[in-house]
């Protein structure tokens, strides 16, 4: 099932030369968290919503168990190292993620969110 999302073409701006970059990643069948039942729908509709605005994949998306920890790094080191500095990028996961808060001796704390892969 999709949802109904209105989209509107963004005003061009020829200022900017570089491309509008999706990349997306969706998975429901983990293989040791517990179960989701919308995630990859959700991957798979923004996907089809960013490329009727005219965004371009670097790469498939990654759906259930092509979400392995090996493709999302090479997904980061090897297919969006190719973007340029005037390119825009839209990274897209719909998933299982986790934060952990690390407290300094000072009192500051930092919060670092994760985003889980399949395996």
């Amino acid at each position: 099932m999709f949802r109904d999302v209105q989209i509107e073409a963004p005003t061009t701006d020829n200022s900017r030369a570089g491309r509008n970059i999706v990349a997306v990643i969706g998975i429901d069948r983990y293989r040791k968290w517990p179960r989701l039942n919308n995630a990859v729908n959700d991957a798979r509709g923004a996907l089809s919503a960013f490329l009727r605005l005219g965004f371009e994949q670097v790469s498939d998306p990654l759906y259930d168990e092509a979400a392995t920890a090996d493709a999302i790094r090479s997904l980061v080191t090897d297919d969006l190292a190719t973007l340029n500095t005037d390119d825009s990028l839209v990274l897209f996961f719909a998933g299982h993620g986790h934060a952990s808060t690390q407290t300094f001796h000072e009192g500051d704390s930092v919060k670092t969110g994760y985003i889980i892969p399949v395996d």
